[in-house]
């Protein structure tokens, strides 16, 4: 059997410190939202059945984001393996197909992006032999620009681009997503029995899809 020649890269925070960081609940429900979040992240890594690599605040070097996730993706790279897919804990629909899809696109010489709402990218596939350190680093990291740059890296015919997913990194965020995505209506509806309401700036979002969550089942956080 042929060793796997692709990494998964969970590049995220650890729960606490994204709770510190983003105010996406309240106070009280800030730090239990963000463990579910990296569960959810966790066995969709583990289900894809990838070698998985998780660098948060603890294990990062380097003073700004380029540089730390640079550093990141060079270390997993020194590891052995010839390509690696970079993902964070804040795309709640991330499917364990769309990292599937990304490894087999990976394999094949192309670069892999997931494009989020922003102009970022909730997702990296890359090669060695695309990752070049410099020009990785000065990539205008969590801009408009991200995804542009990202892509210019390679030859255009060469670059896969999965469909276009919400990231969650602030109130504005949560308010869309509420709408938008089952995974975080789910992590919700089980906040929601441990409290008696839900933070103020997304009841009211909240309570139009609720009912339609419970009666639905909503799924689980390992789907």
């Amino acid at each position: 059997m042929m060793p796997e020649s692709t990494a998964l890269l969970i590049f995220a925070q650890t729960a606490s410190k994204d709770a510190k960081d983003k105010s996406i609940l309240s106070v009280k429900r800030n730090l239990p939202f963000f463990e579910a979040l990296n569960a959810h992240t966790g066995a969709q890594a583990n289900a894809a059945g990838i070698d998985a690599f998780w660098f948060t605040e603890k294990h990062q070097k380097g003073q700004g984001f380029g540089e730390r996730i640079t550093h990141a993706i060079s270390e997993v790279l020194d590891k052995g393996f010839q390509n690696v897919i970079v993902i964070g804990n804040d795309c709640p629909d991330l499917q364990v197909a769309d990292i599937l899809l990304a490894r087999e696109k990976v394999q094949g010489g192309q670069l892999v992006l997931g494009p989020d709402q922003r102009g970022g990218a909730y997702l990296i596939g890359l090669s060695k032999e695309i990752f070049q350190q410099k020009e990785f680093e000065a990539i205008p990291w969590q801009t408009s620009k991200t995804l542009d740059a990202l892509a210019a890296l390679h030859e255009p015919k060469a670059c896969f681009l999965l469909g276009q997913k919400h990231d969650l990194n602030n109130a504005s965020d949560a308010k869309e997503l509420v709408q938008l995505s089952s995974v975080f209506q789910c992590i919700l509806v089980r906040l929601s029995k441990t409290e008696k309401a839900l933070p103020t700036y997304i009841n009211q979002a909240f309570t139009t899809v609720l009912s339609q969550a419970l009666l639905l089942r909503a799924p689980p956080l390992t789907a």
